[in-house]
């Protein structure tokens, strides 16, 4: 959000988490095939790990979004009443982005 700055911990969970992420997902820029994420050389992922291929940041985005917006909804009560289990649609997503 425009002029929004997250609080020094939560900034610190967040930088942990990504660079988690990173770590898990990385592959040296000279051996991935380039995407449009390519086109992003001042991102903060790439102060974090400097020679970041654009397939990865894609691939991190990807599974950062995909779990935080399942574990939100699912938070917020929007799974209620659907007749099914929401761990189960958590586990479905992380084993299709577990798959390169």
């Amino acid at each position: 959000m425009p002029g929004y700055h997250a609080p020094d911990e939560i900034a610190a969970i967040a930088r942990e988490l990504m660079t988690t992420l990173l770590s898990a997902c990385h592959a040296p820029a000279e051996d991935a095939q380039r995407t449009g994420f390519d086109e992003y050389p001042e991102s903060r992922m790439r102060e974090w790990q400097r020679d970041l291929a654009g397939a990865t940041m894609c691939r991190v985005l990807n599974f950062w979004t995909r779990l935080h917006g399942v574990l939100s909804l699912e938070l917020a009560g929007h799974f209620d009443n659907t007749g099914f289990d929401p761990a189960r649609l958590y586990q479905s997503e992380v084993d299709n982005l577990r798959t390169p």
